[in-house]
């Protein structure tokens, strides 16, 4: 929607965009009141935030909203909610130990142009709570997960079935134990190349997805 807006939000709970003219630069409130707000992700017209109801998604150009997904009963009030768009229309949500893809749809037999979202797979890890989520390809993605009353940080690969693929833990100690409380780690892509950056602690990683094919030409 073009290169000179922002979006922010913070303590106060006001999820705020700003719109940059030749002569003035214009703010509009598109949300206030619901705690404060821990998480932004933008792509496209879509804008996603987190605050202590829920997951919203609203279309900044249209000002429709579009969902509006709730935390998970069992999540405490201190965990921050981990979200990451895999594809403009797919919203993929890490919060506590569940994880939730939520698809963006055009609804039917109504006005034209309204989107709705609906969740369209769900699975729960057994003990560990996300720290990260990024992309991996169609049939799995990547978490960065820790232990729910532990120091120990783990970067795996999971199929939507909730099973680990792979896993990797092999992060400097005092990294890890920097984690414990959710803080200063975190996990993007980066990039069409495919490579994932990991943060844990001060150490920064680079991870690259490799099939088995890739793995037998690199000997």
């Amino acid at each position: 929607i073009g290169l000179r807006v922002v979006c922010a939000g913070g303590e106060e709970g006001r999820l705020l965009l700003s719109r940059r003219g030749a002569l003035e630069t214009r703010h509009a409130t598109v949300h206030y009141g619901e705690g404060p707000i821990t998480l932004i992700r933008w792509r496209g017209p879509l804008v996603a935030w987190a605050n202590s109801k829920g997951v919203k998604v609203v279309d900044v150009q249209t000002c429709q909203k579009v969902a509006h997904i709730q935390r998970p009963s069992d999540v405490d009030s201190a965990e921050h909610c981990r979200a990451s768009w895999f594809a403009d229309d797919v919203l993929v949500i890490g919060w506590g130990r569940e994880v939730a893809m939520a698809e963006i749809r055009q609804k039917t037999g109504g006005p034209a142009g309204i989107r709705f979202a609906s969740v369209s797979r769900r699975f729960r890890l057994e003990d560990r709570v996300v720290r990260g989520i990024a992309h991996y390809d169609y049939n799995h993605l990547s978490l960065l997960t820790a232990e729910r009353s532990g120091p120990n940080v783990n970067f795996g690969v999971y199929s939507w079935s909730g099973d680990s693929v792979t896993s990797w833990s092999d992060f400097p100690k005092t990294a890890s134990k920097s984690c414990q409380a959710g803080a200063r780690s975190c996990l993007a892509s980066g990039g069409e190349d495919g490579l994932l950056c990991v943060v844990v602690g001060g150490c920064l990683t680079m991870v690259e997805p490799r099939t088995v094919a890739s793995h037998v030409v690199s000997w």
